[in-house]
């Protein structure tokens, strides 16, 4: 019997054409980006093109693009490194009851921290209570994260308004820039609008996974001005946000599932 796999809120199996990317740098790129030699410099050129492609469907700068082992990494580097690297501003947090567990989990961490988090609720049709959201943001807010779509019940979040109820509150307070807003636009990729000026955020989260591409590589955008915390220890790779030697053939398959995608 035929099997046919319908899990694609889970991971998705990966684009012939992304196949072929990969192949196509495993045959011809064997050095490491952070190499002076020939091949290491043949990598970092690599891997600089994939960074500007991925820039350019964000319509962001390539330096705010940050490359992550997966989406669950890149959201534990938007929740634990922008609340770390921050603390002196606040230690407050708003998230919603239905985040993936990456952030939930992150959350929960930052609250043995010391840090204060806001789980706003959802309707019946799992919306946001911007009410809720209203009240809760204060003066010590720091971040707030909410998923774009869930991949549970599919639920799209109104991001805009969100982000715009958010710049309302900084421009009444006289801040410019928190509280930061992050989003989990890990199932909103291929069918909703990712241009982060649009949107109105300082972070988001993607994977491969989602896009055909395998799943071994996901990203986070972090808007220039934003401090992030390295959370994971030694290592100035991805602009030392991440340490570890870039795994360059996948990085190069997400770049090219994120294209694929946005091409549809």
């Amino acid at each position: 019997m035929k099997e046919i796999y319908l899990d694609h809120a889970a991971t998705t199996q990966p684009d012939l054409r992304v196949v072929r990317a990969i192949t196509n740098c495993l045959n011809k790129i064997s050095g490491n980006a952070g190499s002076l030699h020939q091949s290491g410099r043949k990598a970092k050129l690599a891997m600089f093109k994939a960074r500007e492609s991925v820039a350019k469907i964000l319509n962001c700068k390539a330096e705010e693009v940050v490359f992550t082992g997966s989406g669950t990494e890149s959201d534990n580097l938007a929740i634990l490194g922008t609340a770390r690297a921050n603390r002196n501003f606040g230690n407050h947090i708003i998230t919603s009851t239905i985040e993936h567990h990456a952030v939930l989990y992150s959350c929960l961490q930052l609250e043995k921290e010391g840090f204060k988090i806001n789980f706003s609720k959802v309707g019946r049709d799992g919306l946001l209570d911007l009410d809720f959201f209203e009240k809760a943001i204060n003066d010590n807010t720091v971040l707030v994260s909410v998923m774009y779509a869930n991949n549970e019940i599919g639920t799209i979040q109104p991001i805009k308004e969100i982000a715009k109820e958010i710049r309302h509150y900084r421009k009444n307070n006289k801040s410019n820039l928190f509280p930061l807003f992050h989003t989990d636009a890990v199932q909103a990729v291929n069918y909703l609008d990712l241009n982060v000026e649009k949107l109105g955020i300082d972070l988001m989260t993607l994977t491969g996974s989602k896009i055909e591409g395998g799943g071994k590589a996901g990203m986070l955008y972090k808007r220039k001005n934003v401090r992030i915390a390295n959370i994971f220890g030694g290592g100035d790779q991805e602009m030392g946000f991440r340490p570890g030697t870039e795994n360059l053939p996948e990085i190069i398959k997400f770049a090219s599932a994120l294209e694929l995608a946005e091409k549809i």
